[in-house]
């Protein structure tokens, strides 16, 4: 009863939506409330349809003797997705003068959680906002000085995917989700021109899900998730161009609470849960059971599903914190000599503050839990902080002749990094300023022939550092090739706390045959083959990624308790990639394919599926009324099972793990896309497949995924 009156009201919302966006209201696009690109754009009538004129439907407008649409004039007064377009700093950065526009597709708009929208490249903890990794491997993002706290970096604004408008008109999106079991997204942004030269902006973004045990919540106030993003950004250049100007100012704040993953390992929960549970992870000794790699539990895990939530426990209780906090401040600028492109100089600050807290407040339930206790064992509570400060500064010059672009920087980066284990005792750890140097260059021979290459590296001879690229693009093969030598993360190198302790980077009383961390090698060849015709797209691909002296957290296995520590591993590790990319278009008939294989040859380092699929099949068309597009489709996920890494919440980093695996679970969502004018919304019954294959499935070990639920959301934007 209680799902048929959430259903109901939702649905009640829905038909109040449609009755808002009446056929008198102008036609208008939808922009991607969160810059992703999109794999598959829709041509056709309704690529613009604002410039069919006021009152024109796609069937009286005027057409050529093809039956083409004629465009008629846009009165200037009209304004519309093409009045308000928009840059990134990276465009500025590369003299790319070509505007971006809002997608006027529906395109993946069910698809509104961090990992869904990656194509479900990411493992979380089951809920919208909890800690995520890549389920492949991090290639490093950074070679210099990093934090490595890189948990919730899905949820986060990055600079380089930070739009600046241009608006004729004031412009406001509106972006809501509300997902099962809690969950819930909205992201409201607002931008206007101050005069026809300035912009400014603001974005405001806030997840929150509730907490959950099993599959249902213990309270429905109780989130685990709570974060929200506030964003002020402007945009200025002068009326000849010569000097451009990019800023903006963030601050997010980012809490979550932490269980620890659900109980399996104690007799009294054993009790609590019944002979079920004792017959499924307690077996004969004689037998094979838990620790053993050949043995998969995922059948004997799925009764778990089926127990209600009074019968399930988490590891920790429901006061185990954490949160993260960041205000972050940047400046591009740039002057140009010699015309607009030819000679410039460029200028690029940059300033964050950034602090990471655990707070355990019910440490004396909860000791079972860690590996170590380094202090006071009789505390009440247990915490820690962490504070990362950075400050860069990057001047440079660039320019573009005759198709050949070119550009020298060079960059300095100080930092500022301590822990807090006991109230107001803090070690400071030596982080010494970094410069930096390299250029950019690039050629297009023709429009179906360019390459570019980057390099940058560090100045000083003692430090290891440096990243190269190079991108070659030809009409029916596309190739890439990246190279990066990155010291060790802060995290990796130095850590000091209630519960851990490790010092990487030199020898010490603990360690005193310690040998320091050395620099990750990583290097990644990748090759495309992109083929287009009338209705199929097909770009077959492959890739091979070597590590040297990779570094990852350990299991914990042996005499020694060194689960969720940093190890690094002294040989090379070889994977190699091959998959395609596939669409077909027949009509109002679309199919989406992405197959992946991997071939990892040292999986007792580094796991991931060896297989892995995404298929998104789906009919398009007009229903139930010709000013409503609409899409029906089934969404399907699967990738093959393997040992995922676990996840310590005290430090917020995956480990290896070799007792639960993960995977061979088909994730299928059944969706209803629809644009209305100024609107796009959608209408999805996730995990449809929750009780046919199996009872549930697991997103991380011991992290229940998402149960089978009711979700819909929309994005309606407004031009004035």
């Amino acid at each position: 009863m209680n799902f048929l009156r959430i259903l109901s009201i939702r649905f009640f919302i829905f038909l109040t939506v449609l009755w808002c966006c009446s056929p008198e209201t102008s036609l208008a696009q939808t922009d991607d409330p969160f810059g992703n690109n999109q794999d598959f754009r829709r041509t056709g009538d309704d690529d613009f349809p604002d410039m069919l004129g006021e009152g024109t439907t796609i069937d009286s407008a005027k057409k050529d003797e093809k039956g083409r649409i004629l465009l008629e004039p846009v009165p200037i007064e009209k304004y519309h997705t093409r009045t308000s377009p928009y840059i990134y700093e990276q465009d500025l950065l590369d003299n790319k003068d070509q505007p971006h526009y809002f997608d006027t597709t529906m395109n993946n708009i069910h698809r509104y959680s961090f990992v869904a929208r990656n194509n479900y490249m990411y493992q979380d903890l089951g809920t919208v906002g909890t800690a995520a990794k890549h389920l492949y491997f991090n290639e490093p993002d950074n070679y210099g000085t990093r934090w490595g706290l890189d948990a919730i970096n899905l949820y986060l604004y990055d600079t380089e995917n930070i739009k600046h408008y241009d608006t004729k008109s004031p412009f406001t999106s509106w972006y809501y989700i509300q997902g099962g079991a809690g969950r819930s997204l909205i992201n409201v942004e607002h931008t206007q021109n101050i005069k026809p030269n300035w912009n400014a902006g603001f974005r405001i973004q806030r997840n929150t899900s509730t907490l959950l045990v099993g599959m249902e919540p213990v309270n429905k106030n109780d989130r685990q998730v709570d974060h929200g993003t506030y964003l002020f950004k402007t945009r200025y250049e002068t009326k000849d161009k010569k000097y451009r100007l990019l800023a903006h100012f963030s601050t997010y704040t980012h809490k979550m609470k932490e269980t620890g993953g659900l109980l399996l390992s104690s007799d009294d929960s054993a009790a609590v849960m019944g002979d079920l549970y004792k017959e499924n992870y307690y077996p004969d000794p004689d037998d094979e059971g838990l620790g053993n790699p050949s043995v998969s539990r995922l059948q004997a895990l799925d009764d778990l599903f089926s127990l209600s939530v009074g019968l399930l426990q988490n590891k920790l209780t429901s006061i185990v914190n954490t949160s993260q906090k960041r205000n972050k401040a940047h400046l591009y600028h740039q002057f140009g000599f010699l015309g607009e492109e030819s000679f410039q100089l460029f200028h690029i600050f940059n300033l964050s503050k950034s602090e990471f807290e655990y707070v355990d407040g019910d440490f004396q339930l909860n000791k079972s839990f860690y590996p170590n206790i380094n202090f006071d064992s009789t505390a009440t509570e247990s915490a820690h902080r962490i504070y990362m400060n950075e400050m860069s500064n990057t001047v440079g010059i660039k320019g573009e002749t005759k198709g050949l672009f070119y550009s020298f920087h060079l960059r300095q980066n100080s930092y500022n990094y301590q822990f807090e284990y006991l109230p107001f005792e803090k070690v400071p750890v030596k982080t010494p300023t970094q410069r930096f140097m390299g250029f950019r260059g690039g050629y297009s021979l023709t429009e179906n022939f360019n390459f570019r290459i980057d390099y940058e590296g560090l100045i000083a001879e003692e430090e290891k550092g440096s990243k190269i690229y190079g991108e070659l693009n030809a009409k029916f093969i596309k190739l890439i090739h990246k190279r990066v030598t990155a010291e060790p993360d802060l995290m990796q190198q130095y850590y000091f706390g209630n519960h851990f302790y490790w010092n990487n980077v030199d020898a010490n009383s603990m360690n005193p045959n310690k040998e320091p961390f050395e620099a990750t090698e990583f290097a990644s060849s990748e090759v495309y083959f992109p083929f287009a015709f009338k209705r199929i797209k097909i770009k077959p691909f492959a890739k091979y990624i070597t590590f040297n002296n990779y570094i990852y957290y350990n299991h914990g296995i042996g005499p020694e308790n060194n689960m969720a520590v940093p190890v690094q591993h002294d040989d090379q590790i070889s994977i190699i990639q091959a998959g395609l990319d596939f669409e077909l278009h027949l009509g109002h008939i679309h199919q989406l394919l992405l197959a992946q294989y991997t071939k990892n040859d040292d999986e007792d380092v580094i796991r991931m599926p060896e297989q892995f699929v995404n298929y998104n099949f789906f009919y398009e068309g007009r229903f139930p009324h010709r000013n409503i597009l609409s899409r029906f489709g089934f969404d399907v996920h699967w990738h093959s099972k393997f040992f995922a890494d676990a996840y310590m919440p005290v430090t917020q980093q995956f480990h290896l793990q070799n007792d639960f695996e993960i995977g061979n679970y088909v994730l299928a969502d059944f969706y209803w896309s629809l644009h209305i004018k100024k609107v796009t919304m959608f209408l999805k019954f996730a995990n449809i497949l929750q009780g046919v294959v199996r009872d549930g499935y697991f997103t991380t070990p011991l992290y229940m995924g998402q149960p089978r639920q009711f979700e819909f959301g929309l994005n309606w934007v407004f031009y004035d």
